[in-house]
């Protein structure tokens, strides 16, 4: 293959300013695409309610939003505001917490900041990824042939799940955030940011691996860090490709490089591995349902279909002329590399559940590796058969319409309403509580339904909410039915003293237990009230 830059470390490949100009303008067509549906979603606004600012995976990002709360509260360190139980705070969610920090000084509403720092991210990776194009070919049309089969390519697009005659498939690029570019664009920012410290690091390897400056060993440790930041896990993974360069093509800038990497990776990962056995808050961090990866072809085949074999051809033929390699080859080979080391470490037996979760940003190496093999293709190839190669271009992209269709479709046909918009009353009385308890610390009985939001809007923390980080959350949704449904004043206030209760919401969803005012039984007078909606101050 001829079409790649040379490998001489230190020198950047060239990227023209029309290249510059056609990145800019494809890259703000694609950012202004992820905030479509976010605006449809708001024009879908019901009466009598507010829009949370986000469409897909509303739930998960709710939740991000209350990270980001405590940070503008003034802490630096997280507790889990979805659960009752007393905790030790900890370094988990960090990006989020710097986010709500820097948040103390322009107030911007929440959902917002983080809609722009996705979309800083964003715009970053995408330039990243095409810095990664050009180092791997030399002409324009196929770095932005990379570009695009990298940002918009993926697999089946059609099923993340399903069971066939007796087999699960699961189909990465459906299944899982992270996975594929055109989505990852649209989800939460500490995802665009693991994927962009692995773009990062990977033009770091490219460039700089066989001589690198202290300037570059210090860059790898802080893009290390960033990642570990995001996802610790992610970060050990790329201490292993480092490693496994480095054995590759045994050098002293190498093994510098590897080692930067690992230092990098190392003590969050510890940190992470440390809390979840003296913290019962993350014992159960991620849910098993979180992480359903299947079998290896979920992640190799189904994920990335017609990608797969143009890219494994590419990957051959730059292990068959390692000794005597093409410009380019050695980007090509940590592309390879990154699969490799990432489908090992997710399907490897025995490791802890939280590691595998190593698969942010795939959807790079394998558009680069596609897209080498598809050069090759249309170089051996007659003209004839050349024709269908713009076809098989479009179908990789199958993923990006599936994505697109479904973020549009969530907000028309209502498919997550509950996590997308939230009664007006409760939005409007649930801040005041920040008045209350600026730093937070009170606990607030709710609904499920209630409780997603109570910490983002109050500071709060709420007795049952976001299930993957409420502790018990079964047994508390029953528990907040029986509150709810309790006639007796005697046995309410023995409830929220038993519960160490600071408020109790009477809402909309409260209201659907069935049960009278727990406030007007209990005689706990009104902290705040907005509409039908009202906050109880719970009293000895």
């Amino acid at each position: 293959m001829a079409d790649a830059p040379p490998t001489t470390t230190d020198v950047r490949a060239v990227i023209a300013p029309a290249e510059r100009r056609w990145l800019s303008a494809v890259g703000a067509a694609l950012l202004a695409l992820t905030l479509v549906p976010v605006a449809v979603g708001a024009a879908a606004t019901p009466a009598g309610h507010v829009f949370s600012g986000f469409v897909l995976e509303a739930r998960d990002h709710v939740s991000y939003v209350a990270d980001a709360m405590e940070g503008l509260q003034g802490h630096w360190l997280y507790h889990d505001l979805y659960t009752s139980e007393p905790h030790s705070g900890s370094l988990i969610y960090l990006p989020y917490l710097v986010l709500g920090q820097v948040d103390r000084v322009p107030r911007l509403p929440l959902p917002v900041l983080l809609h722009l720092a996705r979309l800083g991210l964003g715009a970053a990776l995408l330039w990243s990824i095409y810095a990664l194009c050009a180092e791997t070919f030399p002409t324009p049309g196929r770095r932005r042939l990379g570009f695009l089969l990298a940002v918009l390519g993926g697999g089946l697009g059609v099923v993340g799940h399903a069971d066939i005659v007796g087999y699960h498939l699961v189909s990465l690029d459906r299944a899982v955030s992270g996975t594929a570019g055109l989505e990852t664009l649209s989800v939460a920012p500490h995802i665009v940011l693991a994927c962009l410290g692995s773009a990062s690091l990977a033009l770091i390897w490219i460039r700089h691996a066989d001589s690198p400056r202290p300037l570059d060993l210090a860059a790898g440790l802080l893009w290390t860090l960033a990642t570990a930041s995001a996802y610790p896990q992610l970060a050990a993974m790329w201490a292993a490709v480092g490693v496994a360069g480095w054995a590759l093509r045994p050098s002293r800038g190498r093994m510098l490089l590897a080692l930067a990497w690992i230092a990098g990776a190392i003590p969050y990962l510890a940190y992470g591995l440390a809390l979840r056995q003296a913290n019962p808050i993350f014992r159960a961090w991620p849910p098993q349902s979180d992480i359903d990866l299947g079998d290896p072809l979920s992640y190799l085949l189904w994920g990335h279909l017609l990608m797969l074999p143009f890219a494994a051809w590419a990957a051959v033929v730059v292990l068959r002329r390692r000794r005597n390699p093409a410009p380019g080859d050695g980007a090509l080979a940590l592309m390879a590399a990154w699969i490799a080391v990432s489908a090992v470490l997710m399907y490897l037996p025995g490791l802890p559940l939280v590691l595998r979760r190593v698969y942010y940003g795939s959807f790079i190496p394998f558009g680069l590796l596609a897209a080498a093999g598809l050069a090759m293709a249309s170089e051996l190839w007659s003209r004839r058969r050349r024709r269908l190669l713009p076809f098989t271009v479009i179908l990789m992209g199958a993923i990006s319409i599936a994505t697109v269709a479904e973020s549009m479709a969530i907000p028309v046909a209502r498919l997550d309403d509950a996590a997308m918009y939230f009664p007006s009353s409760e939005a409007a009385v649930l801040p005041r509580l920040l008045g209350d308890a600026p730093a937070g610390g009170s606990l607030v009985m709710n609904s499920y339904l209630s409780g997603l939001f109570v910490p983002a809007l109050s500071g709060q923390t709420t007795y049952l909410g976001f299930p993957f980080q409420t502790l018990d959350a079964p047994v508390k949704a029953a528990a907040a039915a029986r509150f709810y449904r309790t006639e007796d004043a005697a046995s309410l206030r023995r409830q929220a003293s038993e519960l160490h209760l600071g408020y109790v919401l009477y809402g909309r969803y409260e209201r659907d237990y069935g049960g009278p005012d727990p406030g007007m039984v209990a005689g706990w007078p009104v902290a705040h009230r907005e509409g039908d909606a009202v906050i109880y101050r719970v009293t000895p």
